[in-house]
């Protein structure tokens, strides 16, 4: 066994209910709380939106309320949100909603307490440094795993570019994880989002630097959301599948906290970042059934254990054949899921792709891939995924 690391110190607060506990836990980080969300008129969050921010003035917080979340969060935005945190002399960052407002919320958290932008504290620029508030994260979707994440993802939409602050400051103190408060996504945000933490925990565990503890959360995540995405679009309402999805997500967080991802977020962090209204999880599911097979041979048995976690008909079959059939699994997944797309169905021209495998390089995630793509191999793959019959 190889030497590893694991580092987690968010505290993790799941199960039904735990929404009530907000007020106290913010309450232990200051007195002033900037509330991030998207818009408070939005459905399905509006009732949230309205406990949230009650909780936290019955415990006596004086709570200032930033609802200009948008998808893929932009420099613009999340500039706003530090404008008025910085005028609300907020003490703590609360961010409510999905992967959008937990990111923005982290942002946030050092613009406002740092000079200059966000953007000038990415991965490869400055660090943050300890000035930077104590986020608390609550999650109202199944997927993106930022609530036990030290990443925030931004996009630039003047440099049509999309790329993440990473720093250990970034970790929620605090991440409250209430299925009930899932029941509200929508079917095609629940798809998404619950494609997104599978490729989490399948891009961990194929990442150069997984661990065992990882590889142990990861191929759990993995047989829940197999298990358990495709009936609960059929049954939304479904608590128990939501707490499953829930418990997926968080497990698929830790793993990418402490491994990574891999090629196919590298592609689609260029992707939502020329184009911002595609959604992550749709990039992300447009990549995979050229990324597998491209990826393939390089990991053979890390593919052939999920393959048969997919399908435990494999379980006696040699790793090739099971590593084989992984590919398979995936896209009946995917079709399973409503997910079977190509780039032209999320507006990517042909016209682009050049561009777009040019993108892809400006982010490192691609190198921890088992096989590592060149320019004219991302080229490649992104042809294989223009149209998908």
């Amino acid at each position: 066994m190889k030497p590893f690391n694991y580092f987690q110190p968010t505290e993790i607060r799941f199960g039904r209910g735990r929404l009530r506990q907000l007020g106290k836990a913010a309450a232990a980080y200051g007195q002033r709380v900037l509330l991030v969300t998207v818009p408070a008129h939005e459905e399905p969050l509006q009732a949230a939106i309205v406990k949230a921010k009650a909780l936290l003035e019955s415990a006596g917080l004086a709570v200032a309320h930033f609802d200009g979340v948008v998808p893929n969060p932009t420099t613009d935005s999340i500039a706003a949100g530090a404008t008025l945190a910085r005028g609300h002399q907020a003490d703590v960052v609360v961010g409510l909603g999905g992967g959008s407002s937990m990111d923005t919320a982290k942002a946030i958290a050092v613009e406002a307490t740092h000079e200059g932008s966000c953007w000038d504290y990415l991965f490869d620029k400055a660090a943050p440094t300890d000035k930077t508030l104590p986020v608390l994260a609550v999650t109202t979707t199944s997927g993106t795993g930022s609530h036990v994440t030290q990443v925030a993802v931004a996009t630039d939409t003047q440099l049509r570019a999309k790329s993440y602050l990473c720093h250990p400051l970034l970790f929620p103190k605090i991440a409250i994880v209430d299925p009930e408060l899932v029941l509200t996504a929508p079917r095609q945000v629940t798809a998404m989002t619950g494609w997104d933490a599978f490729t989490h925990a399948f891009e961990a565990y194929v990442h150069k630097n997984c661990s065992p503890y990882v590889a142990l959360m990861a191929r759990e995540a993995i047989g829940l959301v197999a298990a358990n995405l495709p009936p609960l679009l059929e049954d939304l309402g479904n608590l128990e599948l939501r707490t499953a999805l829930a418990w997926a997500d968080t497990l698929a967080g830790l793993c990418i906290a402490n491994a990574g991802v891999t090629l196919p977020h590298s592609v689609g962090m260029a992707i939502s970042g020329r184009w911002p209204p595609v959604a992550h999880g749709a990039s992300l599911a447009v990549l995979y059934p050229a990324f597998t097979r491209y990826t393939l041979a390089a990991a053979i048995p890390q593919f052939a254990a999920i393959g048969r976690i997919l399908n435990p008909e494999w379980m006696a079959a040699s790793d090739e054949d099971a590593a084989a059939q992984c590919c398979v699994e995936i896209d009946l997944l995917l079709r399973r899921i409503g997910l079977w797309m190509g780039l032209e169905t999320l507006g990517v021209p042909a016209a682009e792709l050049d561009a777009l495998a040019e993108q892809t390089l400006k982010l490192p995630d691609y190198r921890n891939n088992p096989r590592v793509a060149t320019r004219e191999e991302i080229r490649i793959v992104l042809d294989e995924c223009l149209a998908r019959e």
